[in-house]
């Protein structure tokens, strides 16, 4: 049920987004790289050649590490939707580009190659319940020596309503949290309502995990802004958006690189 659930809200999110001023897609066409800063401070500093992408929505990340990097890319998602628009959308920009549709649990049933980089960002790991078996399935896809890159929103916001005024979930993985949103973060005016199901992970959780399966850390960093404005109210800053109540005082995102021994 609740993988069911939220197959159906990012389907409905995929046909918003594509159309949405916060992904502007027409400027993505134009050349601008959907990349952020929290990841192309690692990724600058990596070396490879090709690139598993997990949860990878629509395809702008997808196609910006091609780009970007002049890497052979694979995106994964579950959400068809989303994947037929990144199959268009790369075809129209003559960008090669492997998609596959599938759950990421189940990710060795559908991809059996190995990459130099397996890279999943903001919004990932939430959806699932237990963050160990979404990192048995990255870690298994990577060849010796390459890297898991996650950058993911820190789960101290997490805990916070979505307005970050009061705190109404734990900040350790205590169960399922189940939520119905009117419209969606890059579509909040949309007529749709959308009932989805998350689980929080602290960072000791998902670094436990990386090391339970064979991965070693390499780096940890946390951000005291968010590349993108999706807490209500924020404000500007140097590289993104800081909440209007709690500025630089919180940290919103944090990056994590892992390295298959």
């Amino acid at each position: 049920m609740y993988f069911d659930d939220n197959k159906r809200s990012w389907d409905q999110r995929a046909d918003l987004h594509v159309e949405s001023d916060f992904y502007d897609v027409e400027r993505f066409k134009q050349g601008r790289d959907s990349l952020q800063e929290p990841e192309k401070l690692i990724l600058d500093q990596l070396d490879f050649k090709d690139v598993l992408h997990l949860q990878c929505h629509f395809g702008l990340d997808t196609l910006s590490l091609a780009h970007r990097y002049g890497a052979a890319v694979t995106g994964v998602d579950f959400s068809p939707r989303a994947l037929r628009h990144a199959r268009q959308l790369a075809t129209e920009l003559s960008q090669p580009a492997r998609w596959v549709e599938c759950n990421i649990l189940h990710l060795d049933r559908h991809v059996e190659e190995q990459f130099d980089l397996v890279f999943a960002s903001y919004g990932v790991i939430g959806w699932f319940p237990d963050v160990g078996s979404w990192m048995q399935q990255a870690a298994k896809r990577l060849s010796p020596g390459g890297h898991l890159v996650l950058v993911e929103f820190h789960p101290f916001v997490w805990m916070f309503d979505h307005a970050l005024e009061s705190i109404t979930h734990p900040y350790f993985n205590r169960g399922v949290i189940t939520e119905e949103r009117k419209g969606s973060y890059a579509a909040p005016d949309a007529e749709v309502s959308l009932v989805e199901h998350g689980w929080n992970h602290p960072i000791a959780d998902v670094i436990s995990a990386g090391l339970s399966n064979g991965l070693e850390l390499c780096s940890l960093r946390e951000y005291d802004y968010s590349p993108y404005e999706i807490f209500h109210p924020m404000r500007r800053v140097a590289h993104g958006y800081v909440h209007a109540r709690h500025q630089d005082r919180i940290p919103y995102v944090y990056s994590l690189v892992m390295r298959h021994a």
